[in-house]
């Protein structure tokens, strides 16, 4: 055995340090090439990001020159179109045509917002104002009735007509959307949010919302930026209206944004709301690069470098200064990432061939080393079987021998030639038993062996067998019982197999059945019947239950140096060629091996087997 394992050892240091060291360097072979294709590829890459940033710089510059020659030609357009106080009309048109730059705002010198307008109108100059307050009175306190319906719609300013009538019917939008339908918009846009509120809530004020909103109505009227922001969305306005309307909606919430000014007249200042990254977003749409590049720009509050930073596996960004302010370029360059991908899938195929070699290899040693060990253990137990086989044949063959002369002596009178024939035969039987095992497991192993059961009578079987173990067992002391059921005991079973089985057993009760495990004097009991089944039993020391496990395999010997670990196993194996079967019992009181075998056909059930 420390030879097998050394040599297992020796095997396996000479197949894996030379795989190991050939599967290192087919690893590090390409890494130089690697290298260098990376080198290239990131030189290659830092040209052209910094191509792209002087690219986009140049785009954002022409982008706030355009921006600030556009803005001014409005405000020239509408010095000339608004002279004090005119009608805002034009702004919508500007704004229209402005979209691509950003959101427009008409801002008084005070701050107010002109237009889009924020603030509401003032109407207590109107003569009615006094019968207003008298209708809004009577509405805060309840009163939505036919009365107040009725001083409502006899005011005569438009304003304060449609305010007074949606403050009544402030719960029935339907109805009050019909009333205003033939209202100007100008007095709808004069009463403040409150209409349009209403509007909104009804299907008939939707169609009207709608209709303003096309005109630029919605743009006159006093609201807030996110309430306006409502109502376009109500009156479905197309999605570069809302775009610029989210732009106003974040100027308000204080978000920060791009602010281009031109004064018009009077103080007030014509305003562009653009977004910070609305230039970036125009110089990305524009192709740059000639190959498989990606490039992505986004504004950035960073550290503003200018160095030109690589991340793996194939990825460079720099936070370059513009007149924006900072923005981050990230490029992507494709050819690197398959490159990279290319790489990294044959090093793992190279990882995973290099795995399954070893591992082959070490399956094989592993079978190798197996198939040793078996034909190593089977050399052994061949060896041993060879001793035991001399060992067993030359006991009876001694006794045989001595028995003869004691026999060919003359002073031998009548009783003790008879006492010594009785050995002599004894022996001769036992000597006949070992070589039929032999014969027997031969002609198991090469399946030549042919069972043929038949009708048996066990309880014959049994007496016989007693009555020729008889002599030896008197001879070392052991006394010898038959307890057998009146009359025949019926079986089928192949009588050579049977008469091999039960000499086997009686052998095996005769050599481990000493000493007693109660101290008491040692005895082996045949015991039979009614039904199909023999018990032998002794008064030995018995089996371990860590043994019992190995008591029925061939060539395993419970006892180092007795017996030849067949018999159990082949007597087992010609009870199940029978269709019967083998066992030990346990029992506290003997050790018990028990062969149950089938029954003789149309027997009555009391005679089956297992019956006490």
């Amino acid at each position: 055995m420390p030879s097998l394992r050394t040599n297992t050892a020796l095997f396996l240091l000479l197949t894996l340090a030379p795989a190991g060291i050939l599967a290192w360097l087919g690893l590090q072979a390409s890494a130089p090439f690697l290298d260098q294709l990376r080198f290239d590829a990131r030189t290659q890459l830092r040209r052209e990001l910094s191509s792209i940033v002087s690219q986009v710089c140049e785009a954002m510059i022409e982008d706030e020159r355009v921006a600030t020659t556009r803005l001014a030609e409005a405000a020239s357009r509408l010095r000339e179109a608004l002279p004090f106080g005119s009608d805002l009309g034009m702004l919508t048109t500007l704004d229209q045509e402005m979209s691509d730059l950003g959101a427009l705002r008409l801002v008084a010198a005070d701050g107010r917002a002109l237009w889009p307008r924020e603030h509401d109108s003032d109407l207590r100059h109107l003569p009615e104002w006094e019968r207003f307050v008298q209708v809004r009175t009577a509405v805060d306190r309840g009163g939505r009735g036919a009365a107040a319906f009725e001083a409502a719609r006899s005011l005569e300013a438009p304003a304060l007509r449609v305010l007074a009538t949606c403050l009544v019917l402030h719960h029935e939008p339907e109805r009050a959307a019909v009333l205003l339908a033939p209202e100007p918009w100008h007095a709808i846009a004069e009463a403040g949010p409150l209409p349009c509120e209403l509007l909104a809530r009804s299907v008939d004020g939707r169609l009207q919302l709608e209709s303003a909103q096309k005109a630029g109505g919605l743009h006159v009227v006093a609201a807030t930026e996110h309430g306006r922001a409502e109502w376009l969305r109500v009156a479905r306005a197309d999605w570069a209206t809302m775009m610029r309307q989210g732009l106003r909606v974040r100027a308000e919430s204080g978000g920060y944004l791009r602010r281009k000014r031109v004064s018009v007249a009077g103080g007030a200042v014509l305003e562009l709301l653009c977004q910070t990254d609305s230039a970036v977003a125009r110089a990305q749409a524009t192709p740059l690069l000639p190959h498989d590049c990606e490039v992505e720009f986004a504004p950035t509050d960073g550290v503003i470098s200018g160095d030109i930073q690589f991340t793996p596996p194939a990825t460079a960004y720099v936070h370059a200064p513009t007149i924006l302010g900072g923005v981050e370029f990230t490029a992507r360059d494709r050819r690197l990432l398959e490159l990279e991908d290319r790489a990294a899938r044959q090093h793992w195929l190279t990882s995973l061939g290099i795995g399954l070699l070893l591992l082959v290899m070490l399956t094989g040693t592993a079978l190798v080393r197996r198939a040793l060990l078996h034909e190593q253990r089977a050399r052994t137990l061949r060896l041993e079987f060879l001793a035991n086989v001399s060992h067993e044949l030359k006991t009876p063959l001694t006794s045989l021998r001595l028995h003869a002369e004691l026999l060919a002596d003359p002073a031998v009178d009548g009783p003790l030639r008879a006492r010594y024939g009785a050995v002599a035969e004894a022996e001769g039987a036992r000597l006949s038993a070992l070589v039929d095992d032999l014969l027997d497991f031969a002609a198991l192993e090469r399946g030549r062996r042919r069972i043929e059961p038949e009708p048996v009578d066990l309880a014959r079987a049994v007496r016989d067998l007693a009555a020729a173990w008889l002599p030896l067992a008197s001879r070392d002391g052991v006394e010898l019982r038959a307890v057998i059921a009146p009359g025949e005991v019926p079986a089928l079973a192949d009588p050579t197999a049977l008469s091999r089985i039960l000499m086997n057993l009686l052998q095996n009760a005769a050599r481990y059945g000493r000493p007693s495990r109660d101290g008491g004097p040692d005895w082996i009991e045949l015991r039979t019947g009614p039904g199909p089944w023999v018990e032998v039993r002794d008064s030995g020391p018995g089996v371990a239950a860590a043994d019992r496990d190995r008591l029925f395999q061939r060539f395993e010997r419970l006892h180092q140096g007795r017996g030849l670990g067949l018999g159990l196993a082949l007597s087992r194996e010609l009870a199940e060629a029978c269709g019967g079967r083998l066992f030990l019992v346990d029992d506290a009181l003997a050790t018990i091996f028990r062969l149950e075998l089938p029954p003789v056909p149309d027997l009555p059930p009391e005679l089956q087997p297992g019956q006490p």
